[in-house]
């Protein structure tokens, strides 16, 4: 999980980096730096830049597995959300600022970057405290195990 943590906060750190350099430096490789070419940069560096800070900021898991599994949890429905919340705040931004295309665009690009980091999180906690055991007569346990 902290591999996770770190990989992801480095991650986001370099796009925010990358994003914002290329603000500072006034340089567009793929053609004319434009307005709405520095306002997408901006806000996919704030974006980025969110997401490196929720990394670092986000609890880590516990010794107690039951703890541990409550936390992924969280982690994982709360990545959700905050990736739907951000990027399509991001976007809507960048729609009202410049044009609805290059909003699109943005949530087009990062929103997926959002859940490769939600579905890449290690929760083997989570699905090992899914299994139920139910006592049976005679002392024996059955137990119900399920994933998908």
């Amino acid at each position: 999980m902290d591999r996770w943590h770190f990989g992801w906060a480095a991650a986001y750190g370099a796009l925010t980096v990358g994003q914002l350099g290329l603000v500072a430096a006034k340089w567009n490789p793929l053609g004319p730096f434009d307005r709405e070419f520095r306002d997408t940069l901006l806000v996919g560096g704030i974006e980025s830049g969110l997401g490196a800070v929720a990394m670092l900021l986000s609890p880590r898991l516990d010794c107690d597995r039951a703890k541990s599994a409550k936390i992924e949890r969280t982690l994982f429905w709360g990545g959700h959300a905050g990736n739907l919340i951000v990027n399509l705040a991001g976007s809507l931004i960048l729609a009202h600022e410049t044009s609805w295309g290059a909003g699109a665009v943005s949530f087009a690009l990062g929103y997926p970057i959002g859940l490769l980091n939600t579905y890449t999180m290690p929760r083997a906690s989570w699905h090992a405290i899914r299994v139920a055991a139910l006592p049976i007569a005679h002392g024996g346990t059955l137990a119900v195990i399920g994933a998908f």
